[in-house]
């Protein structure tokens, strides 16, 4: 079977582990592997497994699929760091929950001879953007926390983006979630669960001091407007890594990349059985 797979992984042993079990796997079949250097040296003491393998600073780069072995952590940051999107990507959980992966490494030769034979679906979801500064997608969700004001509550304006007025929110913080993302940080602070066929995205307000009022869901298709009213200035973070601070406003809405990941089961199913996960 003609095809090319770039691999990454999590930098520990239960996941090189993995690794050599997805390399030998894939090797049957005569398929080709992409991997880092780094990841090639880690793996050098087994080098039969390693003759068919090529080494390239981008595995990603002309692979018909990409594997990320690691923690739902791991998936994130190496698609954040790589730029890994619209591309297909499996991600093999090696972690704690792992809610980005429904398959793991007890699964993985499984799994791997079930999308040879073509058994396999692929679920497009669209991913979040900041438009007012240089930052990169947010496949979870983009938190907005203002500086040096721990203890004290924050007032936030929300508008659409033809500037209408929405509402006044005093809270801690704001988290803007994917569809993806709502079942992460967003739903930990009390917002919503946004079924995957749903074209939205939610705004959490993290501990509002109106406690009737915890999110708004908006339409894909709207940019959003959060202006900093008390203090002005805060830091953004995206998926969990902190990119900068901002001053006054954040103008936020879809991008135009997606992510595109493998299930085995059909969607919704596979949303079901992560998000069964999840609640676990």
């Amino acid at each position: 079977m003609k095809m090319l797979i770039g691999l990454f992984s999590k930098d520990d042993y239960e996941s090189y582990m993995v690794c050599t079990e997805i390399i030998d796997t894939l090797r049957k079949y005569g398929i080709k592997i992409q991997l880092n250097k780094t990841l090639y040296e880690k793996l050098s003491d087994m080098p039969s497994l390693l003759d068919s393998v090529i080494v390239t600073e981008n595995p990603h780069k002309g692979a018909d699929m990409v594997i990320i072995v690691g923690g739902d952590g791991s998936v994130l940051s190496f698609i954040r760091e790589k730029k890994i999107y619209d591309e297909p990507i499996l991600p093999v959980n090696t972690g704690k929950r792992g809610i980005l992966s429904e398959v793991d490494g007890k699964n993985v030769a499984t799994a791997l001879e079930k999308i040879i034979e073509g058994k396999y679906h692929l679920e497009k979801l669209p991913v979040l953007k900041i438009m007012n500064i240089d930052a990169p997608p947010a496949v979870n969700e983009i938190l907005i926390l203002p500086v040096e004001n721990i203890g004290k509550i924050s007032y936030f304006r929300l508008k659409d983006e033809k500037e209408n007025f929405i509402c006044n929110v005093e809270c801690d913080g704001i988290i803007i979630a994917s569809s993806l993302g709502s079942t992460a940080y967003s739903l930990s602070a009390g917002g919503a669960v946004l079924h995957p066929q749903v074209d939205a995205y939610i705004i959490t307000f993290i501990n509002p001091l109106n406690r009737n009022f915890t999110s708004l869901i908006m339409p894909n298709d709207m940019k959003i407007i959060v202006e900093l009213i008390k203090p002005t200035m805060a830091d953004v973070f995206i998926d969990g890594k902190r990119i900068c601070t901002v001053d006054k406003r954040i103008v936020t809405g879809k991008s135009k990349e997606k992510i595109v990941f493998v299930r085995l089961a059909k969607p919704p199913k596979s949303f079901y059985k992560r998000f069964r996960k999840r609640i676990a």
